[in-house]
């Protein structure tokens, strides 16, 4: 029979965007032009989808959670409430394209609540990324993040905490502090202290007043190694 679809009060839904049916969908849902949602997803309120963003079957998206334009999310896929992906990220859920028994163990990620996935960012199969964790834009991320873990890099690996992030602009002292009671991390937490190196960065990248900022900030990396449990793990080898 039909597949019954229910989309929510105060939908936005922009041209040449196609929905499945047999999608449950949240109030203030939004979307992109072009973006393509297959059948039997379920969707919360407040969500946001990007334009041409394609998400698979069985795919679960709890409340206010983002994707952004062009990502790719795989059939038994959960984005958890408040996590957000950027645009191009690819999300996968086959260890082993074609083989005879991938039915049986595909498994896309878990991004868990708050956690913010970088632009261009590669996540493999069944992978967990932890509470308000961060992974940096083009990141290939193999193993499980921890919460408020910050990885970068290809493998991914830890290369600090939220709570040790600063501003590149100095327009707050860190950008997620309202993450920190969950997380367990004590409010008088002593934060970085901006060197000069550190100021000569953000110049490079916002300008200094006399021209806009050119270059890249170059993000050092702790040396990492899969734990038992199959999490990244920033301690050395």
């Amino acid at each position: 029979g039909e597949l019954p679809t229910v989309i929510g009060d105060g939908a936005v839904i922009r041209s040449h965007t196609v929905i499945y049916a047999g999608n449950t969908i949240g109030s203030g849902f939004q979307c992109g032009h072009g973006a393509l949602l297959r059948e039997t997803n379920t969707i919360g309120d407040r969500v946001s989808i990007g334009s041409h963003t394609v998400i698979e079957h069985h795919v679960t998206i709890d409340d206010g959670a983002r994707v952004h334009s062009q990502a790719f999310i795989p059939e038994f896929s959960h984005l958890m409430r408040n996590s957000w992906v950027g645009p191009r990220a690819v999300l996968t859920n086959a260890p082993h394209p074609q083989c005879p028994a991938v039915q049986q163990c595909l498994k896309g990620p878990t991004i868990e609540p708050g956690a913010k996935i970088g632009a261009n960012a590669t996540l493999l199969p069944g992978v967990v990324i932890g509470t308000f964790a961060l992974v940096g834009a083009g990141s290939v991320v193999t193993r499980d993040v921890p919460a408020g873990a910050v990885v970068a890099g290809n493998p991914a690996r830890i290369v600090k905490q939220i709570q040790d992030l600063t501003c590149p602009f100095d327009l707050i002292d860190t950008p997620y502090r309202d993450a920190w009671d969950l997380l367990g991390i004590p409010q008088d937490h002593e934060l970085p202290v901006a060197t000069g190196e550190d100021q000569a960065k953000r110049i490079a990248i916002r300008g200094n007043g006399e021209g806009p900022g050119v270059g890249a900030l170059s993000a050092a990396s702790l040396p990492a190694r899969p734990t038992g449990d199959g999490a990244i793990s920033g301690e050395s080898s």
